[in-house]
């Protein structure tokens, strides 16, 4: 129920602007974002490292006030998939984190009167966890025969709730073609809480107090 109420208070937060106004006074551009994953870590403690994946969604954005356009709001609602990598010696571990999230970003453009336009975002977003996947190896010592590294994949289960808070913040810039908008930001998304994950064939989990970071670099088209 907490995450029902939540979802609907991100939407209304991130649509009060449009409806408030008149038809002839709205001004909320849609768009499409996609990202690549760059660079990330699964636990707080552990060091960034080379991560694969990315996201794609939409962007709602709306300008807060019209005497000041370069302030705007912006909801993008995604997918993203995110495969954090864990090298030891000569194997290596992944997990594959797949998660729908809802963030809002406050953007302030920096200027407007270049050609491209650098910006500034900050914000918060919600972020469910909707499949999580190891792929390992594990020692298989057969009976009077070396012992050897046989790999496997298994699906994770979070003990617990599937949700979290993350922040958000990043630079770029924008560039306006005709009609259209190109924005490229570099872009921090950090998980606020903690979680852990069991394997449910073992009772042995390689993945507690599991709190994803990601480096990304997102781009799309605003119409």
């Amino acid at each position: 129920m907490n995450k029902i109420l939540l979802f609907v208070w991100m939407a209304a937060l991130a649509g009060y602007p449009a409806f408030s106004q008149t038809p002839q006074e709205r001004d909320v551009k849609v768009g499409v974002v996609v990202g690549k994953s760059l660079l990330g870590t699964y636990q707080s403690e552990a060091p960034w490292r080379g991560v694969g994946g990315g996201l794609v969604g939409v962007d709602l954005n709306y300008p807060l006030f019209k005497n000041a356009p370069r302030l705007s709001l912006h909801f993008q609602p995604h997918w993203e998939k995110a495969h954090y990598h864990n090298r030891s010696g000569e194997l290596s571990n992944e997990l594959i984190h797949q998660s729908i999230n809802l963030p809002i970003l406050l953007r302030f453009q920096l200027s407007s009167h270049s050609r491209f336009r650098p910006f500034v975002e900050v914000g918060a977003g919600y972020r469910v966890a909707i499949k999580h996947q190891y792929k390992g190896y594990t020692i298989i010592c057969p009976f009077a025969t070396p012992c050897r590294n046989l790999p496997y994949e298994t699906d994770l289960v979070s003990a617990s709730p599937r949700g979290s808070v993350a922040l958000l913040a990043g630079v770029g810039a924008e560039l306006p073609l005709g009609s259209v908008r190109i924005p490229i930001t570099v872009r921090v998304n950090q998980s606020v809480s903690s979680y852990r994950l069991d394997n449910s064939g073992t009772s042995h989990s390689p993945f507690k107090e599991v709190q994803t970071s990601t480096l990304q670099v997102v781009t799309g088209v605003s119409f």
